[in-house]
Protein backbone atom coordinates (compact mmCIF):
# COMPACT_ATOMS: atom_id res chain seq x y z
CA UNK A 1 0.00 0.00 0.00
CA UNK A 2 1.24 3.47 -0.89
CA UNK A 3 -0.01 6.66 0.74
CA UNK A 4 0.54 9.93 -1.09
CA UNK A 5 0.89 12.85 1.29
CA UNK A 6 -0.26 15.76 -0.86
CA UNK A 7 0.71 18.17 1.91
CA UNK A 8 4.36 17.30 1.24
CA UNK A 9 4.12 17.83 -2.52
CA UNK A 10 6.53 20.44 -3.91
CA UNK A 11 8.43 20.59 -0.60
CA UNK A 12 11.55 18.79 -1.75
CA UNK A 13 14.52 21.17 -1.30
CA UNK A 14 16.38 19.26 -4.03
CA UNK A 15 13.76 20.46 -6.57
CA UNK A 16 12.72 23.81 -5.09
CA UNK A 17 15.29 26.17 -3.55
CA UNK A 18 12.77 27.57 -1.03
CA UNK A 19 10.13 24.83 -0.71
CA UNK A 20 8.23 26.52 2.14
CA UNK A 21 7.64 29.80 0.29
CA UNK A 22 4.54 30.44 -1.81
CA UNK A 23 5.70 31.09 -5.36
CA UNK A 24 2.92 31.42 -7.92
CA UNK A 25 5.50 31.34 -10.72
CA UNK A 26 7.21 28.14 -9.53
CA UNK A 27 7.55 25.77 -12.45
CA UNK A 28 7.78 22.02 -12.62
CA UNK A 29 5.33 19.22 -12.16
CA UNK A 30 3.06 18.83 -9.17
CA UNK A 31 0.44 16.46 -7.75
CA UNK A 32 -2.39 18.95 -7.33
CA UNK A 33 -4.73 17.30 -9.81
CA UNK A 34 -3.27 13.79 -9.92
CA UNK A 35 -1.86 12.31 -13.06
CA UNK A 36 -2.37 9.89 -15.90
CA UNK A 37 -5.70 8.04 -15.89
CA UNK A 38 -6.37 9.46 -12.43
CA UNK A 39 -6.14 13.11 -13.56
CA UNK A 40 -8.94 15.21 -12.07
CA UNK A 41 -11.86 15.81 -14.45
CA UNK A 42 -12.52 19.19 -12.84
CA UNK A 43 -8.92 20.45 -13.16
CA UNK A 44 -9.61 22.81 -16.05
CA UNK A 45 -12.56 24.40 -14.24
CA UNK A 46 -10.62 24.71 -10.98
CA UNK A 47 -7.70 26.39 -12.79
CA UNK A 48 -10.07 28.78 -14.58
CA UNK A 49 -11.80 29.67 -11.29
CA UNK A 50 -8.48 30.30 -9.53
CA UNK A 51 -7.12 32.39 -12.40
CA UNK A 52 -10.32 34.46 -12.57
CA UNK A 53 -10.43 34.98 -8.80
CA UNK A 54 -6.79 36.05 -8.53
CA UNK A 55 -6.91 38.29 -11.60
CA UNK A 56 -10.09 40.08 -10.51
CA UNK A 57 -8.92 40.43 -6.91
CA UNK A 58 -5.55 41.91 -7.91
CA UNK A 59 -7.21 44.23 -10.45
CA UNK A 60 -9.54 45.51 -7.74
CA UNK A 61 -6.87 45.69 -5.00
CA UNK A 62 -3.55 46.36 -6.77
CA UNK A 63 -1.68 47.15 -3.54
CA UNK A 64 -2.81 43.99 -1.74
CA UNK A 65 0.10 42.38 0.13
CA UNK A 66 0.66 39.94 2.96
CA UNK A 67 1.42 41.20 6.45
CA UNK A 68 2.13 37.85 8.10
CA UNK A 69 3.05 34.35 6.97
CA UNK A 70 0.33 31.82 6.24
CA UNK A 71 -0.75 29.57 9.10
CA UNK A 72 -1.52 26.01 8.05
CA UNK A 73 -3.80 23.45 9.69
CA UNK A 74 -1.91 20.51 11.15
CA UNK A 75 -3.04 17.80 8.78
CA UNK A 76 -1.34 14.78 7.28
CA UNK A 77 -2.80 14.71 3.79
CA UNK A 78 -4.00 18.09 2.53
CA UNK A 79 -2.40 21.40 3.47
CA UNK A 80 -4.97 24.08 4.28
CA UNK A 81 -4.32 27.72 5.10
CA UNK A 82 -6.26 28.71 8.22
CA UNK A 83 -5.17 32.36 8.28
CA UNK A 84 -3.15 34.83 6.25
CA UNK A 85 -2.77 38.47 7.19
CA UNK A 86 -3.21 40.91 4.31
CA UNK A 87 -3.48 44.69 3.93
CA UNK A 88 -4.17 47.13 1.12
Amino acid sequence: MVHVLYGAANHDPRRNPDPGAFDILRGGSHLTFGGGVHYCLGAALAKLEARTLLTRMLDRFPTLHTTSPAVYATRMVFRRVTSLGVAL
